[in-house]
Parts: C-alpha cells; structure tokens; sequence
C-alpha cells in the first residue's frame, strides 16, 4: 500500500475513532439521565427498588397499559401475585400466589402515573388486611371467651338498671325470662 493510502485510512480511523468517543459520552449522558429519572420513581414509589431498570422500564413504558405491571408485582409487593381488573381498570382484589383474594375497597382505578396508582393499592392493601385482622381478632376474642362479651353486656344492663331504680342494689338477675318480665 502507498504512504498516501496509508495516510488517508489513518485519518478515517481517527474521525471513527472521534465519533466513537463522541457517541460513547452522549450514551453515558443518556444512561445517567434515565438513572435519574429511575431514581426519581422508586423515591416516589419506594417498591420499584426491588425491581431491576429493565423491569422498570417495561412497567414504565407501557403505562397506557396498567395490566402490564401483572407479571411484577410479585417482586414489588412479597405475597401478592396479581390484582383483579375489571372492564373498566378498577382494581377490586388482590391475589396471592396460592390464589386467595382479598378485596380492596372502592373506587380504585389504575389511572395517571403508575407510581401513583399502585402507592393507591399499597395504601388500599394495608387498610383492607387490618379491617381483616381486626375482624379475624373479633372473632377470635369471642370465640376464645364467648361469655366474657355476654357477661360485660349483663354487667351493663344492670348497672342502667341499678341507676334508674328498676332493681334495687340486692337484687340479682339470674332468670332471662323473670328479668324481661320486670322490665316489661
């Protein structure tokens, strides 16, 4: 090859070079602006640090789209699988992974920013499984101490009835019917 072709690729492999290293910082510009701009979703929705950007991004993009986040909940939310969508993107229950269904109150829908609308079913999730505990703690209050609420009840009435003179301080009740019939 002559020195003057030699030259001439020389100077072509320099200019490549140039647009390589030219192309390689506006990458990294893009790649920390969209770092950012990930960063600033999981600070507004604290559960997108369990999910990788890519998972992020598939979330993300597809936000016309609010079914998509299906197959990432499980990594966001531990014990939840999916949630229900109705026609009309309502969100009625969420399910876990062996398939039990808990309800989520009303007029939730998947509307806006995706961060949004799940920080809506993070907040409908605990309201809904501490209406559950406190119903499953009832239940088991009386069932661990049925005549305890019965007593208290009993407790109650004669107290109103002591303070209203209907009994006198001696008296006890012990027979329901000879007590409806005093009342009476």
């Amino acid at each position: 090859y002559s020195r003057k072709f030699k030259k001439k690729i020389m100077g072509k492999i320099k200019q490549l070079v140039k647009k390589m290293q030219d192309a390689n910082e506006k990458l990294d510009k893009i790649q920390k602006g969209l770092s950012d701009y990930l960063e600033m979703k999981r600070l507004y929705f604290p559960r997108f640090f369990f999910l990788a950007d890519e998972q992020m991004l598939e979330i993300l993009s597809q936000s016309k789209e609010p079914r998509a986040v299906q197959p990432h909940l499980g990594k966001a939310f531990e014990g939840l699988n999916e949630v229900k969508f109705e026609s009309d993107l309502k969100i009625s229950n969420m399910i876990s992974p062996e398939k039990e269904k808990v309800g989520l109150g009303k007029n939730l829908k998947a509307r806006g920013n995706v961060e949004t609308w799940l920080s809506a079913v993070e907040e409908h999730m605990f309201k809904s499984l501490k209406e559950l505990l406190e119903e499953v703690g009832a239940v088991r209050a009386a069932v661990e101490h049925p005549l305890a609420s019965l007593e208290a009840a009993i407790a109650a009435e004669q107290a109103d009835l002591l303070a209203s003179g209907k009994i006198s301080k001696n008296e006890h009740v012990l027979n329901p019917a000879a007590f409806q019939k005093r009342l009476d």
